[in-house]
């Protein structure tokens, strides 16, 4: 691809690489919160397979997230996968604790989030 495709579709470099680890993880949160909202399998089989979902999402994206820490910026790269992984983690977490207020579903959201990326970054 050329330079001037690339940044046609991508600022930097960094947002390549978020956007191809966050795609896998966009398809795993849809598919934790639909399984979260229909309860049709007690709550730590629902949370066996989200958790399933997400080990099997680090897999696929394992070399992909290795290079762009290594080409990008860490803490951009952190703080962008934060910021999206709290948009996908919203709906699980608005799914399994609607009797917390906004903000307390906002404060787990965002710690739920960097805790992930922070794991996954390791």
């Amino acid at each position: 691809m050329g330079r001037s495709t690339f940044y046609t579709h991508f600022a930097t470099v960094d947002d390549l690489a978020v956007f191809a680890i966050t795609e896998t993880f966009a398809a795993t949160s849809a598919a934790d919160v639909a399984e979260g909202t229909t309860h049709t399998q007690d709550r730590r089989a629902i949370t066996r397979e989200g958790v399933g979902r997400v080990v099997d999402a680090l897999e696929a994206t394992r070399d992909d997230l290795d290079h762009a820490v290594r080409i990008g910026s860490r803490a951009a790269v952190t703080e962008r996968l934060v910021a999206e992984f709290a948009s996908f983690t919203a709906g699980t977490v608005a799914a399994e604790f609607t009797e917390f207020t906004s903000a307390e579903r906002d404060l787990v959201t965002e710690f739920v989030s960097a805790a992930t990326v922070q794991a996954v970054l390791r």
